[in-house]
């Protein structure tokens, strides 16, 4: 086993997070294996286990300085195969002097699970000792046989990790949730793998390339000796295994490259106990690439509109008129290159997709704000909601996690122990919750407004279009009728992209609905005698906050039907 010396040393170190609110983009390495390797077998595994943990480290994704990887390990914790690679990634972290996760997954309650594994004392201390260290623990609940719980705790780490290690002799499936299963499984749902072998030749195999997914998968299942009627011949196995890996480091990598102290906007608001929580500059730099990302997509848009109605007022005096003007000839063709550049800047910008997810993470990491003031954790049950253990494809899920990690290690020293009751309540109702209230009840008539004068303007507009077709058919005014009839809808097409994209509509109703919800929010606050509801309703309030700003991205990514 390796020298913990200088892990010990590095334990209470740490890392801090960057001051300009970068996140660490965090690989999640599952480990599984044999528990009975014996030393032989462990020295011929420690050089090929090292070389994989380091690959995973270097080489799977094209990095760069703006987004720093990290690593985690999931694991059972179980002797053997888990603790060599559990150590290993330890090490090399330790070494750069980084700070690697370790997240722990038990198959049945923690006593039983210790009972289970017939750990000797030395082999419990270590146990402990990486438990307690541990950044997450989940518990798999009631399984009805013990060797269910072992089949639902692999499941539950394949879903959770980014890359899987299995140390394997290559022998039969030893029963459910063994590691010939786990690799398996892993492989048929398209996880890149790594199996080492004690006594291959070579001793690493893997399904990186997009050619071998597919053998790779069969010869696990040959192997293993596992052909059930599920895993047949014909299963549909997923080949560019990394694309998902990759593509989720290349979502994150534009948030943490923009460079948000240079745009000349005001620092958005800052909360009286923000001091020292990892999460505020994450969170400012999220609020401030949210607005300046809004506001680019909104004026793509409107350039767009206005190109498309100068586009058609052009072609509208080309059709009425008979002497054309060299300004006329040139502007038509002016007009339709810049509205068709415009609406490229847009589409391949991605600014309606920058815009709508930085302002989810920004909100969500808001209300962590509250949450740890009052030192609650994230709601139970929650993970879909706030991003936390969900598997992460989504930038936003991963980095949310990212940052929830590191503030739960720093809240012992930056939560508000010293807010008595009432205090704790004035802060999440009213500086938290009535301020949400207030934004959204003044978000609801503003947009109910907007919503009507475009309407309005829209009918207003539809009726001058008829009656220049009456006149046009009546013979009166024919330069006019004719003028108007092919510019004017053009003026009521940016009169219709304009209210999509400002969704006032659907946000003036998601916003009364909110006022509804956080109000009631705010009456349990009210009504709460101890901290722990204090918390559970603060925890409540959250997930109504997380709800909103989903089904908000979720209108937000239906606008570029409109906008086509």
């Amino acid at each position: 086993m390796w020298d913990y010396a200088s892990l010990l040393s590095n334990r209470l170190v740490g890392e801090s997070p960057p001051a300009d609110g970068r996140v660490a983009f965090r690989i999640r390495i599952g480990v599984t294996g044999h528990v009975d390797l014996t030393a032989a077998e462990i020295a011929a595994v420690r050089d090929p286990l090292r070389r994989a943990i380091s690959r995973v480290r270097h080489d799977l994704i094209a990095s760069d300085a703006s987004t720093p990887i990290r690593l985690a390990v999931v694991s059972q914790l179980a002797e053997g195969a888990d603790r060599l690679a559990v150590w290993e990634v330890l090490r090399q972290a330790a070494e750069d002097r980084q700070e690697a996760d370790v997240e722990v997954v038990l198959p049945m309650g923690l006593t039983e699970f210790i009972v289970a594994q017939r750990l000797d004392v030395e082999s419990l201390a270590e146990f402990e000792w990486l438990l307690e260290r541990a950044s997450s623990m989940v518990r798999i609940g009631h399984p009805a046989t013990e060797e269910e719980g072992y089949e639902l705790a692999a499941q539950w780490l394949v879903q959770r990790c980014d890359v899987l290690i299995a140390i394997w002799r290559g022998d039969p499936s030893g029963g459910r949730g063994g590691t010939a299963e786990t690799l398996r499984l892993a492989a048929l749902q398209g996880l890149p793998c790594i199996w080492i072998q004690p006594d291959g030749d070579p001793p690493t195999t893997d399904n990186f390339d997009r050619h071998r997914s597919r053998q790779f998968y069969e010869t696990v299942n040959d192997l293993a000796r596992l052909h059930d009627a599920e895993m047949t011949s014909g299963v549909a196995v997923p080949g560019d295994v990394l694309v998902p890996l990759r593509d989720s480091y290349a979502e994150l990598r534009p948030f943490n490259r923009g460079r948000w102290y240079e745009l000349g906007y005001p620092r958005p608001f800052r909360l009286p106990f923000d001091d020292g929580l990892p999460h505020v500059a994450a969170r400012r730099r999220a609020s401030v690439l949210a607005r300046w990302n809004q506001r680019v997509f909104k004026g793509l848009v409107l350039t767009i509109s206005g190109c498309a109605i100068a586009a058609a007022v052009v072609l509208a005096f080309s059709a009425t008129y008979s002497s054309k003007s060299d300004y006329l000839l040139i502007a038509e063709p002016v007009a339709f290159t810049a509205l068709f550049v415009s609406f490229g800047i847009l589409h391949f910008g991605r600014y309606k997709e920058r815009w709508s997810s930085c302002r989810m993470f920004a909100e969500r990491l808001r209300s962590v704000s509250y949450l740890h003031a009052v030192g609650a954790d994230a709601p139970d049950g929650a993970d879909d909601q706030l991003g936390h253990y969900q598997h992460p494809q989504d930038w936003v899920a991963r980095a949310f996690g990212e940052v929830w990690e590191r503030g739960q290690r720093s809240r012992s020293t930056t939560a508000r122990a010293d807010l008595d009751l009432p205090k704790m309540k004035s802060l999440l109702a009213g500086d938290w919750l009535g301020g949400q209230i207030h934004f959204h009840d003044d978000r609801a008539g503003r947009d109910s407004r907007m919503h009507w004068r475009l309407s309005r303007a829209a009918v207003a507009l539809f009726v001058a279009v008829w009656v220049l077709a009456v006149l046009h058919a009546f013979g009166r005014a024919h330069e006019a009728a004719t003028l108007g009839l092919i510019a004017l809808p053009a003026f009521v097409a940016a009169l219709g992209a304009y209210d999509a994209v400002g969704l006032f509509a659907a946000s003036a109703r998601t916003s009364r609905e909110m006022v509804r919800a956080l109000s009631a929010s705010q009456h349990e606050m009210a009504r709460a005698t101890s901290r722990d509801e204090l918390a559970l309703a603060a925890r409540r309030a959250a997930l109504v906050i997380a709800k909103e700003t989903g089904d908000w991205e979720s209108g937000l990514w239906s606008l570029e039907v409109h906008l086509l």
